[in-house]
């Protein structure tokens, strides 16, 4: 039996999935409907963020929070869990999709938590690691088999059958349904609040719009000639000259029901993944994906029931130069897709039998990249690709390069230098392998090809075989890629720092934030259960104070500075972890510096304005700051803050890395490193 996603027994039942077969023929009543959640306090207080503005990161622990720790998620079912290498290609995609932006799982938690009649309301939760974890696995619940299918049928309803079904939800008090919007320039994740009609020909659907949390966001519906209007990133809404359009086919709906009783798409039998899902990370839109039903392409996005379309998930419009998020559908009667990236992109493919990924250089690739059901090839060496199934994962480049799966494990055939392919295995032994062929850019000189394998117990040796026939095999620190949650994300792929096309978030996340002038109640050891992933997860949320009369908090901005302390770093000069990384220090609406080598960051020191109030709007500020640090040669640790807690870089690729952040900077602070 496959592990599956479902409702804890303390939740109360919700509202079941409308029957999408109706089409076009659905009759929409001209009735006002609502909710009665709130912005203030049912939604988030604070807006969409991207991924570089928090050190969290969809874990093992959110495998196991969704999925359980049974031996599909966890190495040998056992705990702590270490994940599988499908497992971990799953997380992998999650975390690479949510790289600018989380608005799905922003307002399916939102609203599932209010349907639930959670304590505390979700207003009162701040942005701590447990809310955060809790958001991610929200998140991860439009990738799941059945949200997928979900959404594919309800993006062939009319738009008078998608607004029946959401009013007539809203009439019950239960905001059932997220509301996804689609246009080439990007996509978006909302929650429906309320409907209303001006006239027969005209609807409004009111939103929570987690981009501007505080905000009365909303879609605008011509019903005669059946398109939708919305204001992505336009402070004012009503007075947008961006506006987003579309009609059908452009818009989608999400139930909490599908969210909550999907199944794991990498578990037991996969009978419930019947289609191919990719997940394209572009830095333009250069991406064609080619089956026997013909081409899409971000221009041309459906062909026969295949159909590409931007991720929502995210919530973002980027910006020419900075990267994209696609998700492709192939329904199971179509042919292999072959996939085109003009462009430096990360793919990832789920199919009924693995979990395949693929990195293009920079400039893309001519070649086509082929997937089937149990197999990956590509005849480029400059493209990496990679093939997970259970408990075995195998990553190569090189000239006719392909990978399989059986039931014996994940087998990779390249070209090796001399000429001749070269067949490599995963075992028992080894479940996790790396090959280098003919032309790959890791290729050493007169080696005919390389394999690193890395063990159960997680270390990892090389061998190089020459050209001569000799060998030699030698320890590597670290561990493969393909085995970790992170992916690894090139610096044009990388998560950007604000949400692609909107202002950065202290500028949009809830302003009114009072403080206490009279008698006050405090609220100590409440929690939260976050049932959108099935799981009941408790979340300690920090003690609130809530006050009888409030007034605008008065605390003035001041100048602070961040800088930075290198007593504890035990590297030398000369040491290859002193040099030759890449780190960047940020301080939100302030100024940023980046270095490459520890003597450069014993001199940093960034300079910004500290969370407070704005004398000329009475808003209240939050000013966050930002480290980030990669390709270090060996482990170290940081703190951001004197009160911060020390995280331990994690290991990629042979090198480590992390990201720490001050949630509010109030004063001077430090950031600190150590080996």
């Amino acid at each position: 039996m496959r592990p599956r996603i479902v409702a804890a027994a303390t939740l109360v039942a919700v509202a079941v999935l409308g029957a999408c077969s109706s089409g076009d023929s659905t009759s929409l009543p001209r009735t006002p409907a609502a909710t009665t959640m709130t912005l203030d306090a049912n939604g988030f207080a604070f807006a969409n963020f991207s991924a570089k503005k928090t050190a969290e990161e969809f874990n093992a622990e959110d495998l196991v929070a969704m999925f359980g720790a049974g031996k599909d998620v966890c190495t040998g079912g056992t705990e702590p869990c270490v994940p599988t290498p499908e497992a971990a290609a799953f997380a992998r995609m999650v975390n690479q999709a949510r790289a600018s932006g989380h608005c799905e799982g922003l307002v399916a938690l939102a609203a599932s938590r209010f349907v639930e009649k959670v304590s505390p309301s979700t207003g009162k939760l701040d942005k701590d690691t447990d809310v955060v974890h809790a958001i991610l696995r929200a998140f991860a619940t439009q990738f799941l088999p059945e949200s997928q299918d979900e959404t594919d049928k309800w993006a062939k309803q009319s738009i008078d059958s998608i607004l029946a079904e959401v009013a007539s939800n809203l009439g019950k008090d239960v905001p059932e349904y997220t509301l996804n919007l689609y246009t080439e320039r990007g996509g978006h994740a909302m929650l429906p609040l309320a409907i209303e009609f001006p006239d027969n020909d005209h609807a409004v659907l009111h939103v929570y719009d987690s981009n501007w949390p505080d905000k009365d966001r909303f879609v605008t519906f011509d019903l005669k000639k059946k398109e939708w209007s919305f204001s992505f990133s336009g402070k004012d809404p009503s007075n947008d000259p961006n506006i987003w359009t579309g009609g059908k086919g452009d818009i989608d709906i999400a139930s909490l029901t599908t969210r909550k009783t999907s199944s794991c798409p990498f578990c037991g039998d996969k009978n419930n993944v019947r289609n191919t899902m990719l997940v394209i990370r572009s830095v333009d839109q250069k991406i064609e994906v080619q089956t026997a039903e013909g081409t899409v392409t971000p221009a041309n996005p459906v062909a026969g029931e295949m159909t590409l379309r931007p991720l929502a998930g995210p919530g973002a419009e980027p910006e020419p130069g900075q990267p994209r998020d696609y998700i492709v559908t192939v329904p199971a009667a179509s042919s292999a897709p072959k996939v085109k990236a003009g462009s430096e992109a990360r793919i990832i493919a789920v199919t009924p039998d693995a979990i395949a990924e693929v990195s293009t250089p920079a400039g893309g690739s001519p070649a086509p990249i082929e997937f089937n059901l149990n197999w990956i090839s590509v005849d480029d060496p400059d493209v990496q690709i990679t093939l997970a199934a259970g408990d075995y994962v195998a990553t190569s480049s090189g000239s006719n390069n392909s990978i399989t799966v059986d039931e014996n494990g994940v087998t990779v055939t390249v070209d090796g230098a001399g000429g001749n392919p070269v067949t490599v295995g995963t075992s028992g032994d080894a479940p996790a392998i790396e090959v280098d062929g003919a032309g790959s850019p890791g290729l050493p000189e007169d080696a005919d090809y390389v394999v690193k394998s890395q063990s159960l117990g997680g270390t990892v040796e090389q061998t190089v075989v020459n050209t001569d026939g000799t060998k030699e095999t030698t320890p590597v620190e670290g561990t493969l890629d393909s085995t970790s949650t992170s992916p690894n994300l090139s610096d044009p792929l990388a998560a950007t720092q604000e949400v692609p096309g909107l202002p950065p978030e202290a500028e949009r996340s809830q302003t009114v934030d009072p403080v206490t002038t009279t008698s006050t109640t405090t609220v100590v050891g409440t929690t939260v259960e976050d049932d959108t992933s099935g799981s009941t997860t408790k979340t300690t949320v920090k003690p609130k104070t809530t006050a009888t009369t409030t007034a605008p908090k008065t605390t003035s901005r001041t100048s602070v500075t961040v800088s930075m302390n290198l007593d504890e770093w035990g590297f030398g000069p000369s040491d290859p972890a002193s040099s030759g990384f890449s780190a960047s220090l940020e301080v939100s609406g302030g100024s940023s510096d980046s270095c490459s080598s520890a003597a450069c960051l014993e001199g940093m020191v960034v300079e910004g304005a500290s969370t407070g109030t704005d004398p000329t709007t009475g808003r209240t500020i939050t000013t966050t700051a930002t480290f980030v640090m990669r390709s270090v040669a060996s482990p170290f640790s940081a703190r951001c803050g004197t009160t911060g807690s020390w995280q331990s870089a994690t290991a990629s690729g042979g090198v480590y890395g992390l990201t720490c952040t001050i949630s509010s900077v109030t004063k001077d602070e430090t950031v600190y490193l150590r080996t």
